[in-house]
């Protein structure tokens, strides 16, 4: 926030703007990554689950003497694979950082809102409320560095998705600056 001590009221409500258009952008890319990280972890945990099974189930049928050496072999393999998947599954923590993307998604939706209200209250206000307007967008200022801090890191490809997928029509004289 560059020197608002002495902006008008024009320039807080602008840089307001560019905070509530920030908090779109983000907080659309944070559910985007949540997504992303959930979809991985049904793309590794159900065939994970299915070929344990299946292996399970061909450990009984390769324990018969009579068992052909290639399907003993097939049998090593699955479960190698299921071995791979599972510990991959466990590293990556997908579930987790689902969860971690999808909640930081919602706290910048809630500042989005608060800075909405900010906009009734102050977008046509008189100069005379400077001072009140100012103090409210040093706090939220505040908490979106804390949110910036607290929250997970978002690739370039997820942040482009957020400036992509992120409507600014919620605020007409964003799409102009943009």
């Amino acid at each position: 926030m560059a020197n608002l001590e002495y902006a008008t009221m024009n320039n807080i409500v602008k840089q307001a703007r560019r905070y509530w258009l920030r908090t779109g952008h983000v907080g659309i890319a944070h559910y985007r990554a949540g997504e992303a990280a959930g979809m991985w972890h049904k793309t590794i945990g159900i065939p994970n689950v299915i070929i344990t099974a299946v292996v399970a189930t061909s450990v009984f049928a390769t324990l018969a003497d009579n068992t052909a050496v290639k399907f003993k072999i097939a049998t090593g393999i699955v479960a190698v694979i299921a071995a791979i998947l599972a510990a991959l599954q466990a590293f990556l923590h997908l579930s987790d950082v689902a969860e971690k993307h999808t909640s930081a998604g919602g706290r910048y939706a809630t500042l989005r809102r608060e800075i909405d209200i900010f906009r009734l209250e102050f977008e046509n206000a008189e100069e005379s409320k400077r001072e009140d307007s100012l103090t409210l967008l040093k706090k939220i200022a505040a908490k979106l560095g804390s949110l910036d801090t607290e929250s997970p890191s978002l690739s370039e490809a997820m942040f482009k998705k957020g400036l992509r997928d992120f409507d600014p029509s919620g605020w007409p004289e964003l799409e102009e600056q943009a």
